[in-house]
Parts: structure tokens; C-alpha cells; sequence
């Protein structure tokens, strides 16, 4: 019976002993693994803003233009649908030939056009296009068209006094297009020979149209002409020689390069259709957008990325910018604030400011953005190093293994691990394994913890574990 008692004794004590050892040392993990550092490619792309156009139509009313008449309604049809794209336009409908004395107020009482009926003068006879008018024929008695344009053109706008709603308004896309199947025969001469010259009437009323562009701040002075380019047919005047000239000298005094054609904006009766001619016209019209040009470029309203590692390219042109490059690059503006990026065209009532709030680049000289372009910024989150691990229950500290990316770390205070113990908060990282400090912004943990020190401190994309076995229980 002693015997029997000593051995079940014994048996009792070495199952508590495996009770305490073995059973409350069972290996656990932790991990302290880190995310891959954060990559966002933004696009966006320029605006533009669809100016004023004022066009000033000049109709043939000789009495041999009846054709004419017959495809009014289509061609204006044609030039107010490529205008409505814009944010107002006007279209001026007098006759080309006065069919009585013209007073200021007869020149401003004919038929316009609009799609922004109010602040025009009370003299003007606003019409849809289904009660367009041809203007009254006259007889043949002398045609100057260039001279017609012009007075029309001053008589109607701001330069001409007629304040405060000129017809044709300052720093608009003006337009003339005169339609005749004769030409300008102002101030001709003709010798003994036949010869004809206009003892310097074309480029006077040059300079006039010109200078008029100038005083009214037009964008583009457009002198479109549809006349015959040669003799063709039984209503031929005169081919429109003078007018084509005109046309071609208005369209190189100024920076436009829309029109390929030989005979830039002027075109040919002779050889189109009047349809056809219109729809080109229309082309034109539609080229008119404003393009903007941006002088600083928004990256959202939250520091989350390093702007050490922007990448900022054009899209069109392929050209990566360089960072703090005065001459063709830009510069990061690390303040939060409100900016409009637009540089041009300034703020006014019909294009307003382009503001956004943020943080954004300064865009210098040459990488400054201009419709169409885009930018394509690839932003980069800033690189994290982790100092700290945490794990849920409290270890052994004998029993600890540290292993980053499969490679174990010695427990070490210069370039290992230390346990410092439980936390109710610890920011895992650092500002880098140089500089053990606290990074802000953070991230913040509660548990038992395990410092790293010097090459022990990880960062971004890295596989972290800790292996141990739990405290025994009190």
C-alpha cells in the first residue's frame, strides 16, 4: 500500500510540472508586417472657355443675287449652330449695298441673331432664324465692301460710342463674311489700257480694319469672303479679286494658322457649294475656344504623399518636369491654401476663377499647362520605418525570435531588438534608423512591445514576426 501511495504521488507531481511548463509555453506569433508603400497616378487636363463671337454677315442685295435668298435660311442655320457652343454669340445681318440713307440709327436697326438676348441696343431687330429676311435689292450702283465692313463694324461697337450694349463688344472673336458675286470697286481707276488700280484704297482700309481690331481688343479679326474666284457662270459682276486679296492680308497680319487652303478665308462660288462653303465656315467658328493656361496645378487637399517623390509628366508632349527648374519645371508649394491655377484668361463674370483648395505646384515658364495638354502626377506615400512591434500577450522574454524578411535579429540595442514590455499606446514608427525619434503622422498600437534598434528597424513592404512562448499565468 506504500508503495502504491508513493507512486500515484509521484505521477501527481509530474503532471503539475507538465502543467506549468509545457502547457503555458506553446509557441505563438506576431506580426509586425508592413504594407507596400502606397502608389496613386492622377490625370486631369486643361479647360477652356468658350469666348464672345460677334459676326458681322454682309449679304450681296444687287439684283443679281436672287440665288442668294434661296439658301439664306441653311447658311445661317449653319454658322448659329457652330456658334451655340460658345457662351454667346451675335449675328449681324445687314445688306451689303445701303438701299437707302443710312443714319447711326438705321445702321444698328437690322436683323441680329442671339442666344443672349438682353444688353443689346433697343434699335436692334432681334429675329429667329425662321423669320430671316433678305435685305431689299438695289440697283447696281457701286459696291464697297470694305468700307461697308468697317462702318458697320464701328458704328455697332464700343469704339464707336455706342455705349453702354455695343452690338459688337470689346475683346470678342469678331468675324466679317461678305457675300457677293461682285467686288470691291472702291476708289478704282481705270487707264487707257484698261488697267485697273485703286490709288491705295485697299491698303488704307486695311490699316482701318486693322487698327479697329486693335481699339476693340479683339481676339481675331476674321474678313471671311465668298465671292467668285474667276468669271463662271451668268451672275458674275466681277470676280472678287480685291476681296480674296483682303481676306488673305487680314488673315497673315495676325497670329492664325487654322486655314491651310491657298486663299485663306476666302472661298470660291465658282467651285463650291454654297452649302459646302458654310460648313467650312462653321469649322472655323468652332476653332474659337480659349484655351487656358495654368500656372499652378492642384494635388488634393491632403499631405499624404512624399513630395520628394513626385513625378509630374505631360501627357501630349511627353515631357517629365523637373522639380525646382525655374526655367521648365515647377516647384512644390508645401503651404495648404485656396488658389485659382488658372493664369489665363483672367477672371471675368462669363469665365470665372478656377479655385481649388490644397496643396499644389507652381508651374514655371515653359511647363506651365495650356490647353489641350494634360499632366499625368504620380504621387508616392512617404516612406514609413517601423520601430516597434507589438504583440497581444505578454512573452517569455527568453523565448523571443525576431525574424524580418526570413532572417532572424539578434536581441541587441545598437542593431537588434530589446522588450520593453506592455503599452497602452506606442507609435510604431520612426523617422528613419538613423533617428529613432517619433514620425508624424503615426501609428499608434496597444500591447507588449519589442523595440528595434538600427538596422533592425524595417520599412515599407517588409515581413515582420515575432515568435514566443507566453508568460506563465500568476
Amino acid at each position: 500500500m506504500l508503495v502504491m501511495k508513493r507512486i500515484l504521488f509521484a505521477l501527481f507531481l509530474m503532471l503539475f510540472a507538465c502543467t506549468k511548463d509545457e502547457f503555458t509555453k506553446t509557441t505563438k506569433s506576431g506580426s509586425g508586417s508592413s504594407k507596400p508603400i502606397k502608389k496613386s497616378i492622377e490625370e486631369k487636363c486643361s479647360n477652356f472657355s468658350p469666348p464672345p463671337v460677334d459676326i458681322l454677315l454682309l449679304l450681296d442685295n444687287s439684283s443679281s443675287t436672287n440665288f442668294l435668298q434661296v439658301n439664306l435660311k441653311e447658311a445661317i442655320t449653319s454658322i448659329a449652330n457652330a456658334a451655340s457652343d460658345f457662351f454667346d454669340y451675335r449675328i449681324y445681318i445687314a445688306p451689303l449695298i445701303p438701299y437707302t440713307v443710312e443714319t447711326e440709327d438705321v445702321k444698328r436697326s437690322y436683323q441680329v441673331i442671339t442666344n443672349v438676348p438682353s444688353n443689346l441696343p433697343i434699335s436692334v431687330h432681334q429675329v429667329g432664324i425662321n423669320q430671316l429676311q433678305g435685305p431689299p435689292k438695289v440697283n447696281y450702283n457701286g459696291e464697297k465692301g470694305f468700307a461697308r465692313a468697317y462702318d458697320m463694324l464701328y458704328a455697332n461697337s464700343e469704339v464707336g460710342g455706342q455705349l453702354p450694349y455695343p452690338l459688337f463688344r470689346n475683346k470678342a472673336y469678331t468675324m466679317v463674311i461678305l457675300i457677293s458675286n461682285g467686288d470691291d470697286n472702291d476708289l478704282w481707276f481705270t487707264d487707257n489700257q484698261g488697267n485697273k488700280s485703286d490709288g491705295g484704297s485697299f491698303e488704307g482700309n486695311k490699316a482701318k480694319l486693322l487698327n479697329l481690331k486693335s481699339q476693340m481688343n479683339a481676339h481675331n479679326l476674321r474678313f471671311i469672303t465668298v465671292v467668285n474666284h474667276s468669271t463662271c457662270g451668268s451672275t458674275v459682276r466681277d470676280p472678287g479679286e480685291r476681296y480674296k486679296a483682303m481676306s488673305n492680308q487680314i488673315y497673315i497680319a495676325q497670329p492664325i494658322t487654322d486655314d491651310k487652303t491657298s486663299t485663306p478665308d476666302s472661298y470660291d462660288l465658282c467651285k463650291e457649294s454654297f452649302g459646302d462653303i458654310f460648313v467650312n465656315i462653321a469649322e472655323t467658328i468652332k476653332q474659337f475656344n480659349r484655351g487656358h493656361i495654368y500656372k499652378y496645378w492642384p494635388l488634393g487637399d491632403k499631405l499624404d504623399f512624399d513630395p520628394d517623390k513626385l513625378i509630374v509628366k505631360k501627357k501630349i508632349s511627353g515631357e517629365t518636369l523637373k522639380r525646382d527648374d525655374a526655367s521648365q519645371g515647377y516647384t512644390f508649394l508645401p503651404d495648404f491654401t485656396t488658389l485659382n491655377i488658372r493664369e489665363y484668361p483672367p477672371v471675368s463674370s462669363g469665365i470665372p476663377a478656377e479655385n481649388y483648395t490644397g496643396y499644389f505646384i507652381e508651374l514655371h515658364n515653359s511647363a506651365k499647362v495650356t490647353y489641350p495638354e494634360c499632366l499625368i502626377v504620380t504621387k508616392e506615400d512617404f516612406t514609413k520605418y517601423y520601430g516597434y512591434i507589438t504583440i497581444e500577450d505578454e512573452p517569455l522574454e527568453n523565448s523571443i525570435q525576431v525574424v524580418i524578411n526570413d532572417k532572424e535579429i539578434p536581441q541587441d540595442k545598437t542593431n537588434g531588438w530589446e522588450y520593453i514590455g506592455y503599452k497602452e499606446s506606442v507609435n510604431l514608427l520612426v523617422k528613419s534608423p538613423a533617428n529613432p525619434a517619433s514620425a508624424n503622422p503615426g501609428i499608434f498600437r496597444t500591447g507588449y512591445v519589442i523595440k528595434l534598434n538600427g538596422s533592425a528597424i524595417y520599412t515599407d513592404g517588409t515581413k515582420a514576426t515575432v515568435y514566443y512562448k507566453g508568460a506563465p499565468l500568476n
